[in-house]
């Protein structure tokens, strides 16, 4: 998805490889502060916000699963993520 989010979206019809994908997504807040935890460079609301739409617009057009972690810890994270691989067969691809 990064790469695709750095591509026109005019290009991605044609972009022929795209494995089975979650999107681990999050609300502007959560994402400042994960952000800031990391020790990122900080950027305008503005600029994360057009990101996060940019994300979940690839996520829809290629069906991928848009995991909403904003209220969520890690561990719930990865438990939902583990059954929807399962589930999904993805792990026997």
């Amino acid at each position: 998805m990064t790469v695709l989010s750095l591509v026109e979206p005019n290009y991605w019809s044609s972009w022929t490889i795209y494995p089975p994908t979650i999107l681990c997504w999050t609300n502007i807040q959560s994402t400042k502060d994960r952000l800031r935890n990391r020790k990122e460079k900080q950027y305008s609301d503005a600029y994360h916000i057009e990101y996060l739409e940019i994300y979940k617009t690839i996520a829809a057009t290629f069906g991928s699963f848009i995991l909403d972690t904003s209220n969520k810890t890690i561990n719930e994270s990865f438990d939902i993520i583990k059954s929807w691989l399962h589930n999904n067969n993805v792990l026997q691809r």
